[in-house]
């Protein structure tokens, strides 16, 4: 969301002019986070050290900005972005934050310095995501027979809302937990009267239940 926002104002900064190979325009994410890293070589992977910042040759400091787009004086330009922010929920007790979506109105050297601050992280961030899913589809696709791979989501304490409400409600606020699982495990076939495991295929089930309070 804020990759698309700062591309869109380079993009219009550079209409009609020939500077695209100085600021290219990027058309994916992931071609400014290798902008910011180290070769790979013949490696299939960044080095650790450049991923996680520690590198000396690479890092957020390669990503050449323009002018205008550091630019954070009056004359400055004003631009419309978005963001997450954690806001504090009002609970008895523990506090608690969510994540809400701003909009922001601001020159545009305070939108890029924000993005620069997020890639700092990010390759961190993606590899180890990367990681985790490739570990999974290895988990899937090597799955002992009578063996099932579980993931499974618990929210918890949401508040049910009527669209015809009585009065009575207002003092006993029913909640719910939803639990989400997803199954992976092998499919079963009959033969001869007796279910068996068949271990060619792995069939994914989605499982939903709610549990009201």
């Amino acid at each position: 969301m804020l990759f698309k926002a700062c591309m869109t104002f380079r993009r219009n900064v550079l209409k009609g002019e020939d500077e695209t190979e100085t600021y290219p325009v990027y058309e994916h994410l992931s071609d400014v986070i290798s902008e910011t890293l180290c070769n790979k070589g013949d490696s299939p992977n960044h080095r650790l050290a450049c991923i996680n910042r520690q590198c000396e040759d690479c890092g957020v400091s390669k990503m050449k900005l323009m002018p205008q787009e550091v630019d954070t004086t009056q004359s400055a330009f004003d631009v419309k972005w978005e963001r997450f922010e954690y806001v504090p929920i009002a609970t008895e007790g523990d506090e608690k934050r969510r994540l809400k979506i701003f909009n922001k109105i601001s020159k545009a050297g305070e939108m890029f310095t924000y993005f620069k601050s997020l890639l700092d992280s990010f390759p961190a961030h993606q590899f180890r995501a990367n990681w985790q899913q490739e570990q999974m589809k290895r988990t899937i696709n090597n799955l002992p027979p009578g063996h099932v791979c579980c993931v499974h989501d618990y929210s918890e304490n949401y508040s049910c809302r009527y669209q015809d409400q009585i009065q009575t409600l207002f003092f006993a606020q029913s909640q719910a937990s939803i639990h989400v699982t997803i199954l992976h495990r092998h499919k079963l076939q009959e033969e001869n009267g007796q279910v068996n495991v068949d271990s060619r295929e792995v069939v994914t089930e989605n499982l939903l239940s709610f549990l009201q309070i």
